[in-house]
């Protein structure tokens, strides 16, 4: 014991021991704290959310929803009506905890694609960029999509993905 208070008397023994601390706590916060260009700093997701979070499907139809850096909820919808045509929704939501829903902001898109006979997208068009439509989880289980617009959600029930 009274080796280690000898050594740390010394005053350049002191300086090499507080360098390392410095560099130490740098390690530990350089994996704790995101950095860069591609640094994203948001809040947790509300956990009465997290329900609605993943791949559902409705037929021909596939949902996704996901939250996004912004704090928010990217809403898909997409619907095949042939293997050569399908046309997609989306919507960019907030959660309305009042109502259990995800609601959409008025700047809802619809987009028609078609793709050749190799897959490849040969043509797309933005059918309106206004769209709204609010999603909710009814006591089944199921993801119901309202969609304000074109009612084009009515009467299908998506069933979550594994």
């Amino acid at each position: 014991m009274n080796n280690l208070k000898n050594f740390l008397k010394n005053k350049y023994t002191k300086i090499g021991v507080l360098a390392a601390a410095v560099i130490l706590i740098i390690c530990i916060l350089s994996f704790a704290v995101p950095s860069g260009n591609n640094a994203e700093f948001r809040s947790p997701i509300p956990t009465e959310t997290e329900a609605f979070l993943g791949r559902w499907q409705c037929d021909r139809a596939g949902l996704t929803v996901s939250w996004t850096p912004d704090d928010d909820f990217t809403v898909s919808v997409v619907w095949s009506s042939s293997a050569w045509e399908n046309t997609e929704w989306r919507y960019h939501c907030t959660y309305d905890a009042e109502n259990c829903t995800l609601v959409s902001l008025p700047d809802g898109t619809r987009t028609e694609y078609a793709h050749n006979e190799d897959g490849e997208l040969a043509s797309s068009a933005l059918v309106y960029s206004d769209g709204t439509a609010s999603f909710l989880l009814n006591r089944d289980g199921y993801l119901i999509w309202q969609d304000n617009k074109e009612y084009a959600g009515k009467g299908m029930r998506f069933e979550r993905l594994p």
